[in-house]
């Protein structure tokens, strides 16, 4: 091989060091390029600063790989305690940097949700990721939500880029009559499996599809007593705030005729049960 130089150092990345998810890289140069795990490769690159900070903006970049001498960046899906057996090539001047992980952050292998310490984040097939919806922000270390996403707010429709979602009483919501899923992070008319969250629509209701009505319950009771429900599928719930009316209903805002749907009542909340996943 090449100049073997297995120049087995720990990299500061100027600059980012403080808010990458790994915190240092590992570099070994050997002249190198390992083959069939890279995500995407980026030309031009002026630096290897640069190719980490493309790296760790990318939840699902685990390691990459630089070359000075040509300026070719590229992102890996796999860092070097999770590789099986890779394909090499000799690549001139070719630099893999592997994370040297932190505890609890995104990308380090991870048993459940506790594992991971960054806010948003959970354990998604073993290794600490953002909730969906959320996109890890070097700047700041944390998951951030995605612009446009459910529950982000907005000024008008064009705000909410999620399908089949608008922005209600300035907030993004799904189309009343579909549910979030939060895995597909996305609105859909039928949940495979539903919930324990409920979005609110104020001043909508459904009209003569109540199966059970109580009286007397605060918005948090309606939606506990429609997750609750053992006896049919609460998909959505009418709630009157004056006296505390709950009626529990096993169909969504758009299987009723156009005539049940009634909107502008100010004393009124209907709610939409969200997908489990």
């Amino acid at each position: 091989m090449a100049g073997l130089r297995d120049l087995l150092t720990y990299v500061f990345v100027c600059g980012v060091q403080s808010n990458v998810q790994f915190g240092y890289f590992h570099k070994v140069c050997n002249d190198v390029k390992r083959l069939g795990f890279h995500m995407w490769t980026n030309h031009g690159v002026v630096s290897y600063v640069h190719c980490a900070t493309r790296c760790v903006s990318d939840n699902q970049c685990l390691s990459f790989q630089y070359n000075p001498l040509t300026g070719v960046c590229t992102g890996n899906n796999v860092s070097q305690g999770n590789s099986q057996a890779f394909r090499e090539i000799v690549d001139t001047g070719n630099c893999i940097f592997y994370p040297v992980e932190e505890t609890g952050t995104i990308g380090v292998a991870c048993k459940n949700n506790a594992d991971c310490h960054v806010a948003m984040s959970v354990c998604y097939q073993g290794t600490c990721k953002c909730t969906p919806g959320y996109n890890y922000s070097p700047t700041n270390a944390t998951c951030a939500r995605e612009t446009g996403t459910i529950g982000v707010e907005c000024n008008n429709n064009a705000d909410c880029h999620v399908a089949m979602s608008v922005c209600y009483e300035g907030t993004c919501k799904c189309t009343p009559g579909y549910s979030y899923s939060p895995t597909n992070v996305t609105c859909v008319r039928v949940c495979s499996e539903y919930g324990l969250d409920m979005t609110k629509y104020p001043k909508l209701a459904v009209a003569g599809h109540n199966t059970i009505t109580s009286y007397g319950l605060t918005p948090e009771e309606c939606v506990t007593a429609c997750v609750t429900q053992t006896t049919f599928v609460c998909v959505s719930t009418d709630m009157k705030l004056s006296d505390g009316r709950c009626s529990l209903q096993q169909v969504g805002y758009l299987d009723v005729n156009v005539i049940d749907r009634e909107t502008g009542l100010d004393d009124w909340v209907f709610s939409s049960r969200n997908c489990a996943a």
